[in-house]
């Protein structure tokens, strides 16, 4: 855990531990395509970006 995190001080970066994963897909349909967005503020998807890079950097350990 890191509050605040280092990289976006107003997040804080939480563990959560899981035993299970329940697989919830059905075998109907599958998705095609993910969902997608179209940024209105360049900044706010750099921030974002910095903010998966500080996360992922904190799961390696």
């Amino acid at each position: 855990m890191q509050e605040p995190m280092t990289a976006a001080p107003e997040y804080v970066a939480e563990a959560i531990e899981v035993d299970l994963i329940e697989d919830h897909r059905k075998p109907a349909f599958r998705v095609e395509a993910r969902v997608d967005r179209r940024w209105i503020d360049e900044s706010e998807r750099d921030a974002l970006g910095r903010r998966i890079t500080a996360l992922t950097q904190l799961a390696a350990g």
